[in-house]
């Protein structure tokens, strides 16, 4: 019997404030969005202002394994005016 072991990513912690957390006004995808995005560019916040992200690598952070992405744009669109 072969068992094998998956190398598993680091560890990353992501602090955000508490109402970032209960925000009710939002849906799960959206609040999975903001939270692949603000992992995806925190390391590089304190120096770069805009940031990119392919949509495959953005999908498997969030976990979301549908080929519709018209989802996910509207999602984004509501956080483009949307107060975190």
């Amino acid at each position: 019997m072969e068992i094998s072991v998956c190398k598993q990513e680091p560890y990353l912690e992501l602090r955000k404030h508490i109402f970032a957390i209960h925000c009710t006004n939002m849906s799960l995808i959206q609040r999975k969005l903001i939270n692949a995005l603000l992992s995806h560019a925190y390391k590089d916040l304190p120096y770069k202002n805009k940031f990119e992200i392919p949509v495959k690598k953005l999908c498997g952070m969030m976990g979301y394994k549908s080929n519709d992405y018209n989802v996910l744009k509207n999602a984004l669109n509501f956080l483009i005016t949307t107060k975190v």
